[in-house]
């Protein structure tokens, strides 16, 4: 009988049976040494009874749990690694679409006509995704979690990303944070939380330009995929001519492969050629903790009431910035920098002296603002073509002269979206219990 009630009816079943049986005033006092706990729901009954869909331990076992990072709460949450094309993404958070419930399922139709409507609206299905709503890689998850979950509402499916992609911008390593939440309690993780499994079940769900690439429980009880972020490193990549064009009688051939991911940039100011040296020296600048007020975007949406002011807190940390050359179609890194002076490999693979040159500009921080690393990307290529100097940069990194550094961020550019990856995430010594094996891509 016991095992066919709810959980909450039969703790206070087991309750009144023990009183009638033991007496109040010895329940009372016997209730921490049997175990009743009303937060956890449990009992010395109902934990002595297996029941199923739910994995009740008692509080020694907790305690021991707790030590080793695995108790009940935690068998409600996994963290996903994933990795992602943000080509056809409108960023990563399902609030871009002025709503939290911006995902693929939702019933809210577009109002807009005409011939653009109509190829919106073939377009959107190809892909997919209903009429009038737009393409987030938060909601994408949460649809095929909702389903995995039993078709709940995607209401009930919680995803907290460790970082909010910009709309185009990609992802190889993000980690994100997934639940599912009724009015009563946590769910636990589907497929009896076998996350192995999950991760399998998961990626043919997915549309192909989302794949989740690992999974563990969380490390901690408190473990947040953003809050505990000590640095993030992103990675732009980018392509200009090379310096031998005029000489090859053909015009630039940039990679056709890299075009989504890469900013293939045709020609420079005034026809000048990329000084890589330049670039460097300015990208080196932006190392250090420094306030870089100007070199961001303006708050989104309702951030602007939260933040209370435009720029409350704009100092970041810039632990390392490399400059580093992509040599041919496969987009290798090499380093560029050698005993002082920059070498740049002969591109094997197509276009001889008329190919492009393929550059990544990498840059680990404690934290980044708004548009932050697309500004630090369109600072440095401005600087490889003589649009900056490491002057202008100095200045602009002191907001005290306002301005002078007004002048000069007149002549910062912000790079498009599509160059842009964030490359890894590091949260110092938490260690995850990964269920697949990897390499340190540190």
């Amino acid at each position: 009988l016991i095992k066919k009630m709810p959980h909450q009816q039969s703790t206070s079943f087991c309750t009144s049976i023990l009183k009638l049986l033991l007496g109040s005033v010895v329940v009372a006092c016997l209730q921490p040494t049997f175990g009743f706990c009303e937060t956890r729901k449990t009992c010395l009954i109902c934990t002595s009874l297996p029941q199923s869909g739910n994995n009740h331990r008692p509080p020694s076992l907790l305690a021991a749990e707790e030590d080793v990072g695995e108790s009940v709460e935690m068998a409600t949450t996994a963290v996903l690694k994933v990795s992602y094309d943000g080509s056809h993404f409108h960023g990563w958070s399902a609030a871009n679409h002025n709503s939290a419930t911006s995902e693929p399922n939702s019933q809210q139709m577009s109002d807009t006509t005409g011939s653009q409507s109509r190829r919106r609206r073939t377009r959107a299905l190809k892909r997919g995704v209903p009429i009038g709503r737009v393409r987030t890689v938060e909601g994408t998850l949460r649809t095929a979690l909702a389903k995995l979950y039993g078709d709940v509402d995607t209401n009930q499916v919680k995803v907290e990303g460790c970082s909010r992609t910009d709309r185009g911008v990609h992802a190889r390593c993000l980690m994100a944070t997934v639940s599912c939440e009724d009015e009563s309690e946590a769910k636990k993780l589907p497929l009896d939380g076998d996350l192995k499994k999950l991760v399998h079940v998961l990626n043919r769900m997915l549309p192909f330009d989302v794949r989740v690439m690992n999974g563990s429980l969380l490390p901690s009880p408190t473990f947040h995929p953003s809050l505990d972020v000590t640095a993030k490193t992103y990675r732009y990549s980018f392509a200009v001519p090379s310096s031998k064009r005029k000489n090859s009688g053909s015009g630039v051939l940039f990679d056709p492969l890299q075009a989504r991911h890469q900013w293939q940039i045709e020609h420079g100011t005034h026809g000048q050629t990329f000084n890589a040296e330049a670039a460097n020296d300015v990208l080196q600048a932006l190392v250090g903790t420094h306030n870089f007020v100007h070199l961001c975007g303006s708050y989104r949406g309702s951030e602007r009431k939260e933040k209370g002011s435009k720029h409350s807190n704009t100092i970041c940390t810039l632990q390392e910035a490399t400059l580093e050359c992509e040599d041919g179609w496969a987009s290798n890194p090499a380093p560029m920098i050698n005993d002082g002076s920059f070498e740049l490999p002969r591109n094997r693979c197509f276009g001889g002296d008329g190919a492009a040159v393929g550059y990544a500009i990498t840059v680990t921080g404690d934290r980044f603002l708004y548009k932050m690393c697309r500004y630090i990307a369109g600072i440095v290529i401005s600087a490889g073509y003589g649009g900056i100097t490491k002057q202008n940069v100095e200045m602009a990194l002191l907001p005290s002269n306002k301005d002078q550094s007004s002048a000069v961020t007149n002549k910062f550019q912000c790079a498009p979206p599509n160059g842009l990856m964030l490359w890894n995430v590091n949260y110092g010594t938490t260690q995850f219990n990964w269920v697949m094996e990897e390499e340190d891509t540190s």
